[in-house]
């Protein structure tokens, strides 16, 4: 059973002789105020939830590092080498002809506070367990990319995720949001920063979501008798929007009521 946190300072007290004297009293008055300020600060921090606003910086590489065993990934964002000391990139006569060859292999970036507490929450998240499938891929997926700092979000849809798999290969498409967040993950999945099954292989692309502007009917009013039916053509506007699929119903079944055909 772990033990009440304390949530009040032992305060300093003024030796007898000097309970007349303003100054020093004052000045343990304020030691008292700023020790209980650190105290409240401490308490509030909750150190092991990286979730937390307060935790940022070097203070969430050493939670990260000391209590979970993780280091910030480096993201490789550019593959190709690049190669410095070219030909006429170098004045003449400055150094030995054709002795500069310098190799970068890519080009290499920290994940921002954001995307390193996505991945937190991802390897070390124990809500719908450890056991891979894919309805737990696809919460995995939904959690990273629709929320900010790793907070862990209700999943209800995970539509929008598709995932396929063919001989030990599991082909991912993930929706974009433009955040970037999508092709983040399809890099730490792709570097493996973010912990899935070693003996599968992943390919990831990433879709951009087209959200729907308008939605037409081809009547708007129509005047029916008793038993006729009507059918309404329904126009979903753009018409490379990402979901097309709509519900209708009628606001009394006693008078109308609205069936839409299956495809």
């Amino acid at each position: 059973m772990m033990d009440q946190i304390e949530t009040n300072i032992i305060p300093s007290y003024v030796f007898t002789q000097y309970n007349d004297d303003e100054d020093v009293t004052a000045f343990f008055e304020s030691y008292n105020e700023m020790a209980q300020k650190y105290l409240d600060a401490f308490n509030n921090l909750q150190l092991p939830c990286w979730t937390s606003q307060l935790i940022t910086g070097w203070l969430l590489d050493w939670i990260a590092q000391g209590i979970y065993g993780q280091i910030r990934p480096a993201l490789q964002i550019v593959k190709e080498q690049t190669q410095k000391g070219d030909y006429n990139t170098i004045e003449y006569n400055a150094i030995t002809y054709a002795t500069i060859s310098n190799y970068v292999a890519g080009q290499y970036s920290n994940l921002s506070d954001d995307l390193f507490k996505r991945v937190l929450t991802w390897n070390f998240y124990k809500g719908d367990g450890f056991q891979f499938s894919i309805p737990w891929f696809k919460r995995r997926i939904t959690r990273f990319i629709l929320v900010n700092d790793g907070i862990d979000p209700p999943v209800d849809e995970t539509f929008d995720i598709s995932i396929k798999s063919k001989d030990g290969t599991f082909y991912v498409r993930i929706p974009d949001y433009d955040d970037g967040v999508a092709y983040a993950l399809a890099a730490c999945i792709e570097q493996e920063f973010v912990n899935l099954p070693f003996m599968y292989k992943y390919i990831v692309t990433v879709y951009k979501i087209i959200p729907v502007s308008e939605i037409k009917l081809s009547e708007t009013i129509i005047d029916l008798m008793p038993g006729e039916v009507r059918i309404l053509d329904v126009t979903v506007l753009p018409k490379d929007a990402t979901n097309k699929t709509f519900t209708a119903a009628s606001d009394d079944t006693s008078i109308a009521t609205v069936i839409i055909p299956e495809e």
